[in-house]
């Protein structure tokens, strides 16, 4: 074989090499973005991972400190056990502040209140996301905007019935379905696995609903201090605060 020959070859390959490399790292990409476009939404993708149906998606085992959960009890139990401790209450505290003294703004919240009125519950369904994978009801957003002539007398009265402290029952709309979902693969140990709970529609409109009510407040009732999980601020916000406070003191030191 002519030393050109090989040149060539080896320049090839390396070319190969490369588009290879790319080519993973473009497929690893996608896998990112279908994951949190897909990740819980009611589509072949969520059930593929979410269902079991294929063997590597059944949990064979799960390292418990130095051994191995490998019956079916042993894993349900560790599982309790290891949400239950992190969604438990924390325990009392022994010591509290005194709100008078940190001033806070006076904020009237009189229309947090308010009855739930039909035109509000429409709005919210209309904002809820239509592709969400289903609580133990089995009911999208769209079956409710699809539906709704029908179902709103039935859905008012269940929001109502919650806004008149009517909530004996309400354990059986508050239930939700846990689904763990592998975070990488060969995931073995609980922290591996990310929870995802498909809660009941009706609890999804009441939260909404809730949550929609509060938003406008939230800038008055939140410091400036806390610049993320607010909408219209940023995270970003405090290293540009940093930044700038610290040109700022050298300038002066200089």
């Amino acid at each position: 074989m002519h030393f050109q020959e090989l040149q060539i070859r080896a320049k090839l390959k390396k070319k190969v090499l490369g588009w290879a490399v790319v080519e993973k790292a473009r497929r690893r990409q996608n896998a990112r973005a279908t994951n949190l476009k897909e990740g819980d939404a009611n589509t072949k993708y969520f059930h593929l991972r979410a269902n079991g149906r294929r063997r590597k998606n059944f949990i064979q085992r799960l390292r418990i400190g130095h051994g191995w959960a490998i019956s079916h009890q042993d894993k349900q139990e560790s599982i309790f056990a290891h949400f239950s401790t992190m969604m438990a209450q924390p325990p009392n505290r022994l010591k509290d502040l005194n709100w008078e003294d940190l001033h806070f703004p006076s904020v009237n919240l009189d229309t947090l209140d308010a009855p739930f009125t039909e035109v509000e519950i429409l709005n919210v369904i209309k904002q809820l996301p239509s592709d969400k994978a289903p609580g133990p009801d089995g009911f999208t957003a769209k079956f409710f905007r699809s539906c709704w002539p029908i179902i709103k007398n039935d859905v008012i009265a269940a929001v109502n019935s919650f806004y008149n402290n009517r909530c004996a029952d309400l354990n059986l709309l508050n239930k939700a379905t846990m689904i763990l979902i592998p975070k990488k693969e060969g995931a073995n140990t609980i922290q591996d696995f990310r929870p995802i709970s498909l809660i009941h529609a009706v609890a999804k409109i009441i939260t909404k609903i809730l949550a929609l009510r509060l938003a406008p407040f939230m800038n008055a009732l939140i410091s400036q201090c806390q610049s993320s999980f607010i909408k219209g601020r940023s995270i970003h916000d405090n290293f540009m605060y940093v930044a700038d406070f610290t040109k700022t003191k050298l300038r002066l030191c200089s």
